[in-house]
């Protein structure tokens, strides 16, 4: 008799950028997926997305996407709809929603956020309480090189209540 020996299930790792603005969350999640991918785990990785132009970048095998309805951050710091015409706390929960769906029904071993530890208008707020209370997802929050001066960034995160977030 043969016996079937079970294959390892592969690490799952989610990698959230909340794209308001340029391409550079997006190129940076994509550039870092492909790497994680090349490690000997070959992890699966779902990257969500919140422009719908991300469609468009060529993923390699075991990488797929979710491209969240899009918004914008505008000059002053404040969020505006890019393409719908809701108001911003209905497009808001409809990105939280999606977000939510997608890490409870993947079940990430890793949950990589980049550059805004809430997401943009909180929206992972309800996700990163959910992956707390369950256990068993890391997350990591990824931060550029350099962000902006000092006292900016400080005065930012203080009114985000990010330092919170991080330290939960």
């Amino acid at each position: 008799m043969l016996k079937c020996i079970a294959e390892e299930p592969r690490l799952r790792i989610v990698l959230y950028s909340h794209d308001t603005l340029g391409f550079g969350h997006l190129r940076r999640n994509i550039m870092l997926a492909s790497r994680l991918r090349k490690l000997p785990s070959q992890a699966d990785i779902l990257l969500l997305a919140g422009k719908r132009e991300a469609g468009s970048f060529n993923l390699p095998a075991g990488i797929d996407l979710i491209t969240l309805p899009a918004n914008a951050k505008q000059s002053d710091g404040r969020y505006a709809l890019r393409h719908l015409g809701l108001d911003l706390k209905a497009l808001a929960k409809i990105r939280e929603n999606i977000i939510m769906a997608a890490v409870l029904s993947f079940r990430p071993d890793l949950f990589i956020v980049d550059n805004v530890p809430r997401g943009a208008q909180h929206e992972l707020d309800a996700t990163l309480r959910m992956l707390r209370e369950t256990g068993g997802t890391r997350v990591v929050l990824g931060l550029r090189d350099v962000i902006d001066r000092r006292d900016k960034v400080r005065g930012q995160w203080v009114k985000q209540r990010n330092f919170t977030t991080v330290s939960e």
